[in-house]
Order: C-alpha cells, then structure tokens, then sequence
C-alpha cells in the first residue's frame, strides 16, 4: 500500500489517485485478511526465511512513502484488526514539508498554468501542456527521467522545472508526509 483516505482524488494533485485505498475498502481487505490470513511483521517473515520455514496463509501488510495518512486513516484500522504493518519512511520528507518527488511532480503538473514546458537539459524537447492528457503525459515522462537521476541531480532539475512550469510547490503543498514525531509512535 502507499495510502489510505477517505477520498482517493482529495489530495489528486499531489498523489496519485491510483496509489489511494479508500478507507472503507481498505477496512474491508484488512477484515478480510484478519480472517482468512495469519498476519505477521517483517521481522516475523525474516525469521521464518531464516529458519527456511514459511508458514502457509502468511501475509505481511507494508505502507511505501510514508504518507501522513497512514497514521490518520490506516493505523486505526490496522489496529481495529490487530494486524502488524511495516510503513516505509521517505526520511528526506519528514518535518521539512518536502514532498516525496514522484508527488511533487503530481503537483507541477498538477497546479501549472503553463502551456508549455521546454527543457533542454533532460528532455531536448517542448512538450505541450495544453490538457490533462498531455500534462499527465509530461509528468509520465519526467518522472521516467527522475528514476535514472541521483537524488541531488533530481532535485536540481526539479527545482528547474518548477520555475519553468511557474508552480511554487513549497508555499502550497498540503501536509501528506509524517512527522518525525509521528514515526515515534
């Protein structure tokens, strides 16, 4: 998993609708998975693969990114069910309001008035940024590039495309990341 809300498309602009369980649902699979599974942690899965024993019907639930929803919405029903989860913390978004990349370029393409964007340093190319279809197109393909990028390279060159595209995502994201006070718990 990587989030759970109440409403998938509240926070569309900065994560993807489609990487969203709606809360409802999510309590659905969990009671479905408290039933019919016997869940454990990552630490218990490590110890079975260490011992070369795998128990039949064993599922481990895990949470990427480390989205602030997690707590608020997951975490409850987590509990509610008794089950274990792993969540993954992108530690460089904890308390800085930073905004993990692939969501931060949700919301440059997102939020841009822009129509169109030229790039000559990575992309060699125009791209144009008239509709949803083709700013969701240039977010795809950036996003590509990103994955081949070094984490500071990748910063620099999105720090480029939000002058270009004229979107300053850092006076206008929404809170999604945990707070290190938050991994605490």
């Amino acid at each position: 998993y990587h989030s759970v809300m109440d409403d998938p498309y509240k926070c569309a602009d900065v994560i993807n609708p489609g990487l969203s369980e709606q809360a409802d649902i999510f309590d659905l699979q969990m009671r479905y998975i408290a039933k019919k599974y016997t869940c454990v942690s990552l630490d218990d899965i490590g110890i079975f693969v260490k011992k070369g024993k795998f128990p039949k019907g064993t599922i481990a639930v895990t949470f990427d990114d480390g989205f602030y929803d997690n707590i608020e919405y997951a975490l409850p029903i987590l509990k509610k069910y008794s089950i274990p989860a792993t969540i993954y913390i992108t530690t460089r978004c904890l308390d800085d309001r930073e905004l993990f990349w692939p969501s931060r370029t949700m919301y440059l393409f997102s939020n841009t008035k822009q129509s169109v964007l030229e790039d000559r340093k990575f992309l060699k190319r125009t791209l144009q940024l008239d509709t949803p279809g083709q700013r969701n197109e240039a977010r795809l393909l950036v996003n590509q590039i990103c994955e081949c990028l070094s984490g500071v390279e990748r910063t620099r060159w999105l720090d480029l495309l939000e002058k270009e595209l004229q979107t300053n995502h850092a006076k206008n994201i929404p809170a999604i990341m945990m707070r290190s006070s938050q991994v605490r718990e």
